[in-house]
């Protein structure tokens, strides 16, 4: 991949944070980020996807982290969801941002969703305190998104949630959080976490439409 130049046209919706615009490296990978995220959307209302990626690296920039764990962030799932590659990434943005990108991207060949999960926190662990930073900020802005989707249209969200139920999902979150609570003890991402999760857990409880045990 050869680092794209930065867009000066976004979409309406995903420009760049002034953050991302006063350096080229987060330029550079806001553009390589909105390349591959060009066509998805994201929840129930066709939003643009490429807004998730935002929200996380705004997220770490907020918390204090480099440019480059940032970039990661605007990164991490564009080897998932396009034909960018590993290899693409680290040449265009050096070996660290393509090396936490990895640590953050499924293995497809395994089989079963919540084994996959398991193995993603795995390599999340190894790659240290900053792969568990993007992983956690992920986690955040996803919850945050996904509450909104839950709170209109109940238990039928699970389809958005890609997971193979919502008690799998919560159950996946949970995990996430021991795994960052223990690779990175002290990161503010961890509270956060905690409360979002409880918040979804609690909203989960008062919806009349949920199926109990």
């Amino acid at each position: 991949m050869t680092a794209p130049d930065p867009d000066l046209h976004p979409e309406p919706g995903t420009e760049a944070p002034s953050f991302v615009s006063d350096s080229l490296n987060l330029s550079l990978a806001f553009s390589a980020a909105r390349r591959a995220h060009a066509d998805h959307t994201r929840g129930g209302h066709g939003r643009p996807y490429f807004e998730h990626p935002i929200q996380v690296a705004t997220l770490l920039r907020d918390a204090g982290y480099d440019e480059e764990v940032c970039a990661a962030g605007l990164l991490h799932d564009t080897v998932e969801d396009s034909s960018f590659t590993v290899d693409d990434i680290a040449e265009s943005f050096g070996q660290r941002v393509g090396g936490l990108v990895e640590a953050l991207t499924e293995d497809p060949s395994i089989d079963g969703w919540e084994e996959r999960k398991a193995a993603l926190r795995e390599s999340v662990a190894r790659s240290g305190p900053d792969g568990a930073a993007i992983y956690t900020a992920d986690k955040i802005a996803n919850l945050n998104d996904w509450r909104q989707v839950y709170s209109e249209v109940g238990e039928a969200s699970v389809e958005f949630f890609k997971a193979p139920t919502l008690d799998a999902r919560i159950r996946a979150w949970q995990a996430d959080l021991e795994m960052s609570e223990s690779v990175a003890p002290d990161m503010v991402f961890n509270r956060i976490l905690r409360a979002e999760l409880e918040r979804f857990e609690g909203d989960r409880d008062g919806r009349s439409d949920r199926v109990r045990p």
